[in-house]
Order: C-alpha cells, then sequence, then structure tokens
C-alpha cells in the first residue's frame, strides 16, 4: 500500500494532469478490479485511467502484451501516457 500512495505523489507533482492518461495493468492471477481505488484517486486528480483486463494464467507473455497494451495505449485519448504495473503487469509492458 506503500508504494501506492508514493507513485500517486510521485504523479501528482509531474504537473497538469489533464493532459495525463495513466495505464493501469495488475499481475498475475487478477483482475482490472486489483487497481479501483488508485483509479479512483487519479481520476480524482484529473487523470484519464484505462485499466485492461487480461486472461493472465490463459496465454503466453507475449500474446497477451499484444492484446493488452496496444489496446490499452489506444484507449489513452491524448497527451502523455503513464503506466503503472503490478508483478506480471510489468513484464507485458516492457
Amino acid at each position: 500500500m506503500k508504494q501506492v500512495f508514493v507513485i500517486l505523489i510521485a504523479l501528482s507533482c509531474a504537473g497538469p494532469a489533464a493532459a495525463n492518461c495513466v495505464v493501469l495493468i495488475h499481475g498475475l492471477a487478477r483482475t482490472e478490479s486489483s487497481f479501483a481505488l488508485m483509479e479512483t484517486a487519479l481520476e480524482a486528480d484529473g487523470y484519464s485511467v484505462v485499466r485492461p483486463g487480461y486472461p493472465s494464467t490463459k496465454a503466453t507473455i507475449s500474446d497477451l502484451a499484444d492484446a493488452t497494451i496496444p489496446a490499452a495505449v489506444a484507449s489513452c485519448p491524448y497527451g502523455q501516457i503513464n503506466f503503472v504495473t503490478h508483478s506480471m503487469g510489468g513484464i507485458l509492458g516492457t
């Protein structure tokens, strides 16, 4: 939980949120609901948030990345795109 607040503080110090999108990518055996609290906090600060779900135990990492990351980025409306990931979600984004 401490890491969540550190990330939120870092994002809030990054400048105006209005032109920023944050993609939240959950970890292995989790769902997009894992980042619901963070989504609420980021949206309250003016960020556009994309929180995709993906079947983390049903396909290869490569296939999951190909299916998840481009669609998430395309869902960001404009401006800078930031990523917050956990566990396997970080592997998908690299």
